[in-house]
C-alpha cells in the first residue's frame, strides 16, 4: 500500500478517502477490506517496532451500492466466439469451453480430476476446486500455500452435470496424452497426475492461464473482453432464457440456494435477444441439464 509510505500516523480520515478513492475505481468491498486488513496488520507492527503511532479506525462505505454486472457478449458476439473455440481446439480453450458449456467456476475447473469424470456416462462430478493461493496456518506461522485443493465453495457446489460430447471426446484425449507425458517423462512430480488442468512440466495449471487465453481470443477477434465467470455468467443466461426453472440453474451452478441465483439472475433477460439459436446443439448446455 504505497500511498501510505512513510508515514508515521495513519488517521481514520486517510484510511477512509483510501477505501472511497478505491470503491470509486470498480474494486469491490470485500477486496478493500481485504487491503484494509493487510494495512492494520503492518500499522500493528509498525508500533511494536516503535516506527509507528497506532490509531484505531472504522470505514463506513456508501449504502445501496449498484450491483456490479458482469459483461455478456451479445448473441452475434457469442456465436463468433464458439465458432472460434470449435475450430481452434487446444487445451486452454477446452477450459474456456467447459466455464461455458457447464457453468463451473475456473477453481472447478482446476480442480477437475480423472476420477471424477464417467466417460460412460458423460457426466463429470464436482467435488473440489483449486486456487492459486491461499493462506494457512503450518507450524504455528502463517503460510502462502499455492495451488491448494480445497472443498467447493459450498455443500450445493457438490454436484454432477452432464457434459457435451465435444467436451467428452477432447477430455478423453487430454487425458491420453497426459498419461503420454507422465510415461514418458517419470523424473516429472506426479502430484497432478490425475488432473485435467496440467501444463509444462505436469504441473497444475495457474487460473490466469484460461484468463489469459480467453482475454487474447476476445481481443485478436475484437470482441468485449470477458472473463472465465463471465462464461458462467452466460451458461446460466441461455438456461434463463430458454425457460429453464430456477431451481435446476441454482442446481447446475451450485448455489447455496435458489434466492440467489434469483437475486444475480432476476431481471437479466429484459431486453435481450436470445442467443440460443446460435448454439450448436451439442454445446448447448440446456440439452444436458435437463435431461
Amino acid at each position: 500500500l504505497p500511498v501510505f509510505g512513510g508515514k508515521m500516523e495513519v488517521t481514520e480520515e486517510e484510511v477512509q478517502a483510501f477505501a472511497l478513492d478505491k470503491l470509486n475505481h470498480g474494486l469491490s468491498q470485500k477486496s478493500i477490506k481485504d487491503m484494509l486488513i493487510v494495512l492494520k496488520m503492518v500499522v500493528r507492527f509498525g508500533e511494536k517496532q516503535g516506527w509507528l503511532n497506532h490509531v484505531e479506525w472504522k470505514v463506513k462505505f456508501p449504502a445501496n451500492q449498484p450491483k456490479a454486472t458482469l459483461p455478456i457478449l451479445t448473441k452475434a458476439h457469442q456465436k463468433k466466439l464458439m465458432d472460434y473455440l470449435k475450430d481452434n481446439f487446444t487445451f486452454p480453450n477446452l477450459g474456456i469451453l467447459v466455464c461455458l458449456s457447464t457453468g463451473l467456476r475456473i477453481g472447478e475447473v482446476r480442480g477437475l480430476n480423472y476420477s471424477n469424470v464417467d466417460f460412460d456416462k458423460s457426466t463429470i462430478t464436482v467435488c473440489q476446486q483449486i486456487v492459486d493461493d491461499t493462506k494457512l496456518f503450518l507450524n504455528g506461522r502463517k503460510t502462502t500455500v499455492k495451488d491448494y485443493v480445497k472443498p467447493p465453495k459450498s455443500s450445493a457446489s457438490y454436484r454432477t452435470l452432464c457434459v457435451p460430447p465435444i467436451i467428452m471426446t477432447e477430455l478423453a484425449e487430454r487425458k491420453k496424452q497426459n498419461e503420454y507425458f507422465f510415461k514418458t517423462h517419470p523424473e516429472a512430480d506426479t502430484k497432478w497426475k490425475n488432473y485435467v488442468c496440467i501444463g509444462v512440466g505436469g504441473q497444475i495449471k495457474n487460473s490466469n492461464t484460461t484468463s489469459g487465453a480467453l482475454k487474447r481470443i476476445c481481443r485478436s477477434m475484437g470482441l468485449p473482453v470477458i472473463s472465465p465467470h463471465g462464461l458462467r455468467h452466460m451458461c446460466a443466461t441461455i438456461m434463463l432464457e430458454s425457460g429453464i426453472p430456477l431451481e435446476t440453474i441454482s442446481h447446475a451452478l451450485g448455489h447455496s440456494s435458489v434466492s440467489t441465483t434469483y437475486d444475480i439472475y432476476c431481471g437479466e433477460m429484459d431486453g435481450r435477444d436470445n442467443i440460443r439459436d446460435f448454439l450448436n446443439e451439442k454445446m448447448d448446455p440446456v440439452n444436458y441439464y435437463t435431461k
